[in-house]
């Protein structure tokens, strides 16, 4: 009996390995689980481009949207930086609507979506906008009139330096003090009077208001001296600290003879910081924030003077964009080869957007991949040259400030 349970048992467990395609020579081949491990879990999250305008107008909306497919339950997570630029309605779907607020200038932004699901790693995409400042209609200002004296019977045309909307309408009036006295055109031709001092005025209207720059027109005998004509220019005339100008007085004149002298006083406390016998051309470094009125003084060959000035308008200094931390991930690792995925987290900057993102793979202080993505499709970087422990990523901003990270995180 003992010899039959045995051979009983034997037979059983040959049919067994038979049926499990063991035993070699022909069977069925072993059932091998795929490499994920199986059971409809090869899902995997994929997620497209951020898909909407390139540019938006202050207090308008506009749609921004993003693909993704692969697997089910999808979570969106839509922000904008910087935050001043605008805000986000629906912004946990796939398709969100985006506000831009007022601005006092064109405004840089970065749209960002956020794409999770569970089991998955999350995924962000980005994508650069400029929300554009609709310029409204401007009153008149008349920033100078010229010239302002002469000889009592030259021919003289005036103009003036007026800013706002157009169409703009002109009206002239000389005090008594040349012929026609009065005048509607934009550049008027006079023959000035006698010798005298006259006050004279212009104003200079348009849809939405008017400006009336008052003036002594002076006029001197032909034996006199006639004073010089000062005309001060910047270049910029704004913009964040520190921001180095240049100036330019040698568009001044001297209607009866020459300019001797050029000074300048750069933030108009009365001291004259630059002076020059021969040129007006100058530069100076605003280190501060602050509305400064740079005012030109000329001299000329027989001692007369006058002065011109330019507004010069100083916003803070930029900020250093924030360079977050690099995040990374292995394939599973049945996977070969087994090169990291890399991409940005946390990156911002205070007062702007991030517009670069330059990955060094190696560390050796040569950026290997230039993007505006955080998180880059892997296809468009070689994977190859990362060693994840020397990689360096380094970001700017709007306004070319740069900042450097090492600080790694595995996911």
């Amino acid at each position: 009996m003992a010899k039959v349970r045995i051979a009983l048992t034997a037979m059983a467990l040959a049919l067994l390995v038979a049926s499990c395609g063991g035993g070699g020579g022909g069977g069925t081949p072993p059932i091998v689980p795929p490499p994920n491990g199986g059971g409809g879990g090869s899902e995997q999250l994929s997620v497209g481009q951020i898909a909407g305008p390139n540019t938006v107008q202050e207090g308008q909306s506009a749609t921004f949207s993003v693909s993704a497919s692969g697997v089910t339950g999808m979570a969106y997570s839509w922000s904008v930086s910087p935050t001043s630029a605008g805000s986000f309605t629906n912004a946990a779907s796939a398709s969100a609507t985006f506000a831009a607020s007022e601005v006092e200038a064109d405004t840089a932004a970065t749209i960002q979506v956020v794409v999770s699901a569970s089991g998955q790693t999350s995924q962000t995409r980005t994508k650069s906008i400029t929300v554009v400042n609709v310029e409204v209609a401007q009153a008149p200002h008349i920033v100078s009139v010229s010239p302002r004296s002469g000889l009592s019977g030259q021919q003289l045309t005036f103009t003036a330096s007026v800013t706002g909307s157009s169409p703009l309408t002109y009206s002239w009036n000389f005090g008594g003090g040349a012929s026609p006295n009065t005048s509607s055109q934009s550049s008027p031709g006079v023959v000035l009077a006698s010798e005298g001092t006259c006050s004279a005025h212009l104003t200079v209207t348009n849809d939405v208001g008017s400006d009336t720059f008052d003036f002594t027109l002076s006029i001197s005998s032909a034996s006199s001296n006639l004073l010089p004509e000062a005309v001060a220019t910047a270049n910029p005339t704004s913009g964040k600290a520190p921001l180095a100008v240049s100036f330019n007085g040698n568009a001044s004149q001297d209607s009866d003879g020459t300019i001797t002298r050029y000074e300048w006083d750069f933030d108009g406390n009365g001291s004259y910081d630059f002076s020059s016998y021969s040129t007006g051309l100058t530069e100076h470094v605003y280190t501060e924030q602050g509305s400064y009125l740079a005012i030109l003084r000329v001299t000329d060959d027989d001692g007369g003077t006058d002065v011109g000035s330019v507004q010069i308008t100083i916003s803070p200094r930029n900020v250093t964009p924030v360079p977050g931390k690099i995040v990374y991930s292995y394939p599973p690792a049945w996977y070969h080869p087994r090169y990291p995925t890399v991409w940005s987290e946390g990156a911002y900057d205070p007062d702007g957007s991030i517009v670069l993102y330059e990955w060094d793979f190696d560390g050796d202080g040569i950026y290997d991949f230039l993007t505006e993505l955080a998180d880059p499709d892997p296809s468009s970087y070689n994977s190859v040259l990362i060693d994840i422990n020397r990689v360096v990523l380094r970001v700017t901003d709007n306004d070319g400030a740069t900042a450097i990270t090492t600080e790694r995180q595995r996911v």
